[in-house]
């Protein structure tokens, strides 16, 4: 298999494999942000992520601006 993926695909893949897959459940509480920001500043997110699954799991926090 040429580049050793995507057997029949021959473009950059949009995800790579497994991309955003996950075996467990994550649960996110206590979202605290920053009330004093102005426009353009960098503002402070505080939350609480819990795995309230039955399997272990890394979760990746990413904010959307």
């Amino acid at each position: 298999m040429k580049g050793r993926t995507y057997r029949f695909f021959d473009k950059e893949p949009l995800y790579p494999f497994s991309y955003g897959l996950s075996y467990t459940s994550f649960k996110y509480s206590s979202i605290d942000v920053q009330k004093d920001a102005k426009p353009g500043d960098t503002i402070r997110v505080k939350v609480k992520v819990e795995n309230i699954g039955k399997m272990d799991g890394d979760e990746v926090v990413a904010a959307l601006c």
